[in-house]
């Protein structure tokens, strides 16, 4: 997908068409409200993400914040509004300590549990730390578990969803569950 425009490029007066005009359509029919390739000096103020939280909604039914790793107000906001925080993470021994004091962080914003699902993504077919260890680090149990499937990652590099470029357009069982839980929200 092209990078232009972004997110860099709304004004401080949002409404339908200046948002509208912003999205960059994908072949799959996903729109996308990139991040700018330009190194930028802050992130979305907590205006214009509140007001993107409102407007988007009301053309779409599924609206997906890939939010900053950085805990600031747009991101904040974004945790607490959601109707699910889908936490991805992966089987690193580095990552888990760090996973753990993110759950914290989404209890202590009142983010609530029934609203959370803890994702362990496998993006490399290395061995990795044991799902036991991970979850006895985290405190709880991983929700769902994505394999390393190497048609994900010819999949990623021609910046198509998996299911648009296989031959056959089938959906891996671990995808159809995934989407299956996030439905029961």
């Amino acid at each position: 997908l092209p990078s232009k425009p972004s997110w860099g490029d709304l004004y401080s007066d949002l409404n339908p068409n200046t948002i509208g005009s912003a999205l960059i359509k994908h072949p799959s029919g996903m729109r996308l409200l990139a991040a700018p390739t330009e190194p930028q000096s802050s992130g979305l103020t907590a205006q214009v993400f509140n007001s993107l939280t409102h407007i988007l909604p009301t053309f779409f039914n599924d609206v997906i914040f890939n939010a900053s790793p950085s805990l600031d107000l747009a991101t904040r906001m974004a945790l607490i509004h959601s109707e699910c925080v889908v936490f991805v993470l992966a089987p690193e021994a580095t990552t888990v300590p760090s996973a753990a004091a993110m759950l914290e962080y989404f209890n202590s914003i009142n983010v609530p549990s029934h609203r959370l699902r803890v994702v362990l993504n496998h993006p490399s077919p290395n061995l990795s730390l044991p799902l036991p260890a991970i979850e006895r680090g985290l405190g709880r149990a991983v929700d769902a578990i994505l394999p390393f499937d190497s048609s994900q990652a010819r999949a990623l590099a021609q910046g198509l969803p998996l299911a648009f470029s296989t031959v056959t357009n089938a959906v891996p069982p671990y995808l159809a569950g995934l989407a299956m839980l996030l439905q029961k929200i």
